[in-house]
């Protein structure tokens, strides 16, 4: 599980389940060890699966068990001390042991992270300091510990990570998960290297779907977090525990479950150039279009299956994408799916997509990797939409691919049946006031008045009802009470309008007539 080596060059090889094995590499001949120690339950561990390991600053040696807390080999004494939970450690189970720059040794459990000064250890005492998720760690469960060059301590946890910033008046935490973007919340091990090409330190990180490289600002916050999965190259995808380092000329390597991953920064560059993005398919009502075949055959063949009649006009078909420039659509064909694609020629599966329509969308649409989108009932008028992508750096188009295109309204809402209807409206109160001044009875008058406004009643009812219905929905009663106040409000003028003509008639009666 473990391997350590003490000062003289022995090596100490923890086990899971044999306890630990104490050899010198001179004494293996072949493949065989042919002089060994054994230590177990037998002769002084508290028990025999032991999972992580440390050589502290005074030679001693520190092993973590998986049941039996921890087991200190004092190199002057040459005794071991075992200290557990009875002992006031955080947890029996211990995953990782890290002694930081200042002397501190922390050491990771199943149930949180115990601090501990090695200067007041001894068989009788220990000072042991707890901590949890309470203080603000964001899992109990802690893999791997790790320190950067200005003495903050970072710790892989089973959800996500954290930042431990210590002093000697406080520890502070502060935790971070997938909802600040990391590729995985299970991580198994935490790594500082310096990145050659940002010139500062990173934060590596390993969890059970791949790598991720976080850049942090001055003051901690992220910068940025790359992950490297399968798409990038991560074959291995889950590591292993406590199973990361760095070699001297700047590569991270990894043990995963399918063997060992090396990261080389040389060949690692960023990414600056933007996805080269078009819209690349027009849908209507889910429906494919061949928009250059409609354009050059008149009068398709129902019998052919690609077959969709639509109502729809333009000026010719781009060369370049095959869709219709200057698409004017009737006001049926208002389902429209547009499909779309970003180019990269790195990580093309990582691409995402912004889109907006405008009249329609306010704001652009969030990250997606979707490469399409659909707009249904949509309102007559002209419309444009827009798209960009962005590669796997987060490097955005900075002027989005557009499409422009309109919906010709019915011809119940055109300027021109607008007009016809003001003559029809004039032309009704005309003829109305012709019959009144033929000399025709007070009763006619009262049912051409009658018919006259109700159809401007309808109208005006007809006119106005798309834009309450938007309210008020489909509720009977009050579309009823709307249609109260609208005939209340045109009573008055149906009085008047009467009265006029019913003087104009008796006027017209009294006249002297000529002999």
């Amino acid at each position: 599980m473990v391997i350590v080596r003490d000062s003289s060059g022995d090596l100490w090889l923890g086990t899971y389940g044999g306890g630990i094995v104490r050899f010198n590499p001179s004494n293996i001949i072949g493949n065989k060890i042919t002089s060994s120690i054994i230590y177990n339950t037998n002769n002084q561990l508290n028990d025999n699966i032991v999972i992580s390991s440390l050589r502290d600053k005074n030679s001693n040696l520190w092993f973590g068990t998986g049941g039996g807390g921890i087991t200190i080999y004092n190199w002057t004494t040459k005794k071991f001390i075992n200290y557990s939970l009875s002992n006031g450690l955080a947890d029996d189970n211990i995953n990782c042991i890290f002694q930081a720059n200042d002397g501190i040794v922390w050491v990771g459990t199943d149930n949180g992270l115990s601090r501990l000064d090695p200067t007041k250890i001894s068989i009788n005492n220990i000072s042991i300091t707890n901590y949890s998720e309470v203080d603000g760690i964001s899992n109990n469960k802690i893999r791997c510990i790790t320190e950067d060059s200005n003495g903050t301590l970072w710790l892989a946890t089973h959800k996500g990570f954290t930042k431990v910033f210590n002093n000697k008046d406080k520890v502070e935490f502060t935790a971070y998960t997938d909802i600040d973007g990391l590729l995985s919340n299970t991580i198994y091990v935490v790594a500082i290297s310096k990145d050659i090409e940002l010139e500062k330190e990173v934060l590596w990180l390993g969890t059970n779907k791949g790598a991720s490289k976080v850049e942090f600002t001055d003051d901690y916050r992220i910068k940025t977090i790359r992950n490297f999965s399968k798409r990038e190259g991560f074959a291995g995808i889950e590591c292993n525990g406590n199973a990361i380092t760095s070699d001297y000329d700047g590569n991270i390597w990894f043990g995963t479950v399918k063997g060992v991953i090396k990261y080389n920064p040389t060949e690692d560059h960023l990414n600056l150039m933007e996805p080269i993005t078009n819209v690349s398919k027009i849908k209507l009502f889910f429906k494919d279009i061949n928009w250059l075949k409609r354009k050059t055959q008149d009068t398709p063949s129902k019998l052919d299956t690609n077959y969709f009649d639509i109502n729809a006009d333009y000026i010719s078909v781009s060369n370049w994408n095959l869709l219709p420039d200057g698409l004017k659509l009737d006001h049926t064909s208002n389902h429209i799916t547009f499909g779309f694609n970003g180019v990269s020629f790195i990580t093309q599966k990582k691409v995402q997509y912004q889109f907006r329509l405008t009249g329609v969308d306010q704001e652009w649409s969030p990250a997606t990797f979707k490469s399409e989108v659909t707009y249904t009932n949509l309102s007559p008028g002209e419309y444009e939409f827009k798209v960009k992508a962005c590669n796997s750096e987060g490097v955005w188009n900075k002027v989005p691919s557009t499409y422009r295109f309109s919906i010709s309204p019915p011809y119940w809402e055109t300027a021109w049946y607008f007009i016809v209807q003001i003559l029809f409206f004039t032309i009704l109160i005309g003829v109305t006031l012709y019959i009144s001044s033929s000399g025709k009875r007070g009763n006619t008058i009262t049912v051409l008045v009658f018919i006259c406004l109700f159809v401007i009643f309808e109208f005006i009812q007809n006119y106005f009802e798309p834009y309450y219905e938007d309210y008020i929905g489909s509720a009977t009663l009050v579309k009823t009470l709307l249609n109260l106040v609208l005939a209340s409000l045109m009573l008055p003028a149906q009085n008047v309008m009467r009265k006029y003509l019913l003087r104009r008639h008796k006027k017209q009666n009294s006249a002297p007539t000529e002999t």
